[in-house]
């Protein structure tokens, strides 16, 4: 019980406050750009994780490699964000920006399972903080009135590349059943 925030009750919206209009300024529509940008690249490397095994050599099962990489950095991601627990600079959110680049570039041209993983750690690594960057950002920009259905607008992107089936293949690899 001494967990639980004290928030005020909440009312419904009267009808002249529900008619407003979602107005998508330059600022919204960068940040959803971002968003979906950036979901987008976990997405690639999600998706394309068995074929990157295979393209280096190894079986199709280890393309579970990528994903997992991506996964537990996130996951770390995510705990620093719940410890530190405020918004961050500009300059820090480009860096995170910068280092999503660079492991995307890590992961398209990496000529190496090392450097491919190494790209997928850092994607995976800034996740957690450019994710909740965006939504902050988002319900700083838009009016209240409005703010649900941005965040909508902008939710099904972020939780598309962390729900694709890539991260759900067996391991260790199943073996087929036998048919005795």
């Amino acid at each position: 019980m001494l967990l639980l925030p004290r928030i005020a009750t909440a009312t419904a919206p009267g009808p002249e406050q529900r008619r407003s209009r979602l107005r998508l300024t330059p600022m919204i529509l960068l940040w959803l750009v971002c968003g979906g940008a950036s979901a987008a690249s976990i997405a690639a490397i999600e998706i394309g994780a068995v074929s990157m095994a295979v393209s280096f050599g190894m079986p199709a099962a280890w393309g579970v490699l990528f994903p997992v990489a991506i996964c537990v950095t996130s996951i770390l991601g995510g705990i620093w964000v719940s410890v530190h627990n405020r918004m961050p600079r500009r300059r820090t959110v480009l860096a995170w920006l910068a280092v999503t680049a660079l492991g995307v570039a890590a992961v398209g041209f990496g000529n190496s399972v090392t450097t491919t993983v190494i790209g997928a750690l850092l994607v995976g690594a800034v996740l957690a903080p450019l994710s909740t960057y965006y939504s902050l950002v988002l319900d700083r920009l838009v009016a209240p009135s409005t703010g649900p259905r941005c965040s909508r607008s902008c939710a099904p992107r972020t939780r598309w590349a962390s729900s694709s089936p890539a991260p759900c293949s067996p391991w260790p690899p199943s073996r087929p059943p036998s048919p005795w």
